[in-house]
């Protein structure tokens, strides 16, 4: 059962890892809004930190992928974002489970992507993941 589980998510990821892993999935993902620029950078140690153009914002947190294949975020507070791998490798807000432990999914106008960045600095004052 675990063997078709993998091979449906691999299914699913196409154009990504077969089986995604931390390294696979760790970078620096951006979305543009109006003239601001938003990036969500998973480092491969687990840390989770947000930049609007170029300067960090909101809280850190700490990712995982889960057996589902979602990347969920954990905060300090416990509540958690979730995160859908899409086929083109960007990563997609679908829902957030709060204190009380109820997930709820996203409306679809508020489903946030973020695609994958070349650019592996966050801002210009963030070292690379490799320079860490």
């Amino acid at each position: 059962m675990k063997v078709l589980i993998l091979i449906f998510t691999g299914l699913l990821l196409g154009g990504c890892a077969v089986v995604p892993s931390m390294k696979s999935v760790d970078g620096v993902y951006e979305q543009k809004e109006g003239e601001d620029t938003y990036r969500a950078a998973l480092l491969e140690n687990g840390i989770a930190e947000g930049y609007r153009n170029g300067k960090k914002i909101g809280r850190e947190g700490k990712w995982k992928l889960t057996k589902e294949g979602e990347i969920h975020v954990t905060y300090s507070d416990g509540e958690v974002s979730i995160y859908r791998i899409n086929k083109d490798c960007s990563i997609t807000f679908i829902a957030a489970i709060y204190l009380d432990g109820e997930r709820i999914s996203a409306p679809k106008e508020a489903q946030v992507n973020f695609k994958k960045s070349n650019n592996l600095s966050p801002s210009p004052f963030h070292p690379p993941n490799h320079l860490r």
